[in-house]
């Protein structure tokens, strides 16, 4: 799913790139993007309730604990 999010961004940017812009062209593309991109996110929210439901309450908190913590240490600025 990723990777169609990848080929429809890329098919937009080579519409917006064309020297003749064709308008409707581009905003039929760019519903398909953004189809692509409801598509993976679906897919992703999916997959946090299976897991979710698989590992059960407490060890879902922890994971969900764990993933906070990585996301601040990957903000930070390197020193």
């Amino acid at each position: 799913l990723k990777g169609k999010v990848e080929v429809e961004q890329f098919e937009l940017e080579t519409l917006l790139e064309s020297p003749q812009l064709d308008e409707t062209a581009a905003r039929d593309q760019y519903q398909r993007l953004e189809a692509a991109r409801t598509a993976l996110g679906t897919a992703r929210f999916g997959f946090v309730l299976e897991v979710r439901r698989i590992v059960g309450l407490d060890r879902f908190q922890k994971l969900m604990q764990i993933r906070r913590l990585a996301k601040q240490r990957k903000k930070q600025p390197v020193q």
